[in-house]
């Protein structure tokens, strides 16, 4: 599995502990596409269950690591399931890298006192 987890955390949920052979990605349900830090300021980027170091853009990393196991060859039948976490904020293009400068940090713990997260409905409004 390569990409987004988002079916809980360590040290108690992980796809290699329910039947993945594999995993590479994040944990959490949205990461800063360079700095790879989640709502909660925690990094989260792992291959297995080992936290790993690369601050490239998220997309081009998962599309690198889909497109090596795919040429591995294998004798036996495989399954690919690759989550990418684009569609979801926050909205970050392989250019974007001085918005993900600002600090993802501090972006979503500005919104932390209302409860709500940019992007959100109630956070949008607050800032029209």
């Amino acid at each position: 599995m390569i990409g987004k987890w988002h079916c809980g955390h360590l040290p108690w949920f992980s796809p290699t502990r329910v039947g993945w052979d594999e995993f590479f990605g994040n944990f959490g349900g949205a990461i800063d596409y360079f700095s790879k830090v989640d709502l909660e300021g925690r990094y989260d980027l792992y291959e297995g269950e080992v936290e790993h170091q690369d601050l490239r853009y998220y997309t081009e990393i998962l599309t690198e690591k889909a497109a090596l196991f795919v040429r591995q060859r294998r004798s036996d039948p495989w399954m690919l399931n690759l989550n990418f976490t684009t569609p979801h904020w926050p909205w970050e293009g392989p250019g974007d890298k001085t918005v993900s400068s600002i600090g993802c940090g501090g972006v979503w713990s500005s919104a932390a006192p209302t409860g709500a997260r940019p992007g959100t409905p109630r956070q949008d409004a607050a800032n029209s």
